[in-house]
């Protein structure tokens, strides 16, 4: 498990959209270290096969950004990150919460904050 700089939480891997009703996978490659209960190398086979199934070709959408474009997208649809910047462009960035539901995980280790909820957007 690698060490992040905060503490490690639990999460669902599948999220039931609440105004779709669809089922979506809710991870990111970037911060899921394993699932529980699983094996280590049969929770990292896993991840690889949920990974490259989301980032299959017909599932991505990447931006060509023009002057004054803005995109907005619903965390509880789409995994996204930046990408295909050059070091010289100039990247500006705001990030607005609305109002709503808030999704809850826990610490992996209680010890951690007792008695705290961590909020996970």
């Amino acid at each position: 498990m690698e060490d992040h700089g905060w503490p490690s939480v639990i999460q669902p891997a599948l999220l039931k959209h609440p105004e779709s009703g669809r089922i979506a996978i809710f991870l990111s490659p970037t911060y899921v270290d394993y699932f529980l209960g699983m094996e280590p190398k049969e929770s990292q086979e896993l991840l690889e096969y949920l990974c490259d199934h989301m980032l299959q070709d017909k599932y991505v959408y990447q931006h060509k950004w023009t002057p004054d474009d803005a995109i907005v997208w619903d965390n509880r649809r789409f995994m996204h990150s930046s990408g295909g910047n050059l070091p010289s462009d100039t990247r500006y960035g705001l990030r607005t919460t609305l109002a709503g539901p808030t999704r809850t995980g826990r610490y992996l280790d209680e010890d951690t904050k007792a008695g705290e909820t961590l909020l996970a957007d």
